[in-house]
């Protein structure tokens, strides 16, 4: 169990604390961590450090709001203080360790406001941030240079470390159809007329070569879970609006060059998410609706009817 000492949120002595009035200042000095990661071997565990409010900027002539975080790394020892690992300008999150520990990827938009890409840094071994260099420089490495949005709602695990280590998978929202400007006081709204769906890439570490993953037949990408011999499993929809989650399916197909055959694997309708153990041919999803199912990557069960709450194992 640990516990994080330093000083990352700066408050007035307890003393008389609840009786003093809070002041701008300091409630825009609170600072919130969240998205706490252990490292494979257990030494170590890595979290993000952000402000509570979004800051506005101009990206390309536009109104921007973006949060400002780090990436801080402590080692699980008693009494270890963490440290800062990352120093980008803006927002860098969602730290996720390599599988053997060494190095930490994760999103930042510090080369364009708003546009996250993947990083990736070297974590030092000495439980301490790396000597030398200019203060604002960490040494990350991009791996990445997409456009478009690298979703992460509701927290989900949208980067994730390939189990051979040789390279990332992630979600990336592809650009929608161009839409066509109307002229002054035509006030027409074409909702939902241009979809942009979220599809899985990968991203070679060592070469930084990109590939798109899913295939276009399995439409909308929720959630996704690398397996070890090479398949994804996904949760996926035909569309990619929030109302087409209530019509999800469980698939898998090849993490090949997006050409693979999708396999159904069940059709849940509940809110649920994906994670492929390690070192087997089983997905288990955990839903919110009683009954406990065997799904194998190979061989599609029968799916149950009714309303009752499954959990796969």
């Amino acid at each position: 169990r640990c516990r994080i000492t330093s000083p990352l949120v700066p408050l007035p002595h307890i003393s008389g604390y609840l009786e003093m009035p809070l002041t701008l200042d300091q409630i825009f000095a609170f600072r919130s961590v969240s998205d706490v990661q252990l490292s494979p071997d257990g030494r170590r565990f890595a979290f993000v450090v952000g402000d509570n409010h979004t800051t506005l900027l101009e990206a390309d002539g536009q109104p921007v709001r973006v949060s400002h975080s780090s990436i801080w790394v402590c080692s699980t020892a008693p009494g270890a203080l963490p440290y800062r690992l990352t120093r980008g300008p803006r927002s860098d999150s969602l730290p996720r360790w390599s599988p053997g520990g060494e190095s930490v990827a994760f999103l930042s938009d510090r080369a364009v406001v708003g546009q996250r890409q993947i990083y990736s840094l070297a974590v030092p071994a000495d439980d301490g941030p790396s000597k030398g260099g200019p203060q604002d420089d960490d040494g990350a490495q991009a791996l990445t240079d997409v456009l478009g949005d690298i979703p992460t709602p509701r927290g989900l695990n949208a980067v994730q470390w390939d189990p051979s280590g040789r390279s990332i998978v992630f979600l990336l929202e592809e650009q929608a159809d161009s839409i066509e400007e109307h002229a002054f006081g035509d006030d027409v709204l074409e909702y939902e007329e241009h979809p942009a769906f979220v599809r899985v890439y990968r991203v070679d570490v060592r070469t930084k070569s990109l590939a798109v993953v899913s295939p276009r037949s399995a439409g909308q990408i929720w959630e996704f879970s690398p397996g070890p011999g090479g398949e994804i499993a996904a949760v996926i929809s035909a569309a990619p609006y929030e109302w087409s989650w209530y019509s999800c399916r469980l698939v898998c197909f090849p993490s090949g060059d997006g050409d693979g055959e999708v396999q159904e694997l069940a059709s849940p309708t509940s809110d649920g998410g994906g994670k492929s153990p390690p070192q087997s041919r089983q997905v288990s999803l955990s839903l919110s609706l009683s009954l406990s199912l065997s799904l194998s990557l190979f061989e599609p069960p029968a799916i149950p009817t009714g309303r009752s709450a499954a959990v796969v194992k």
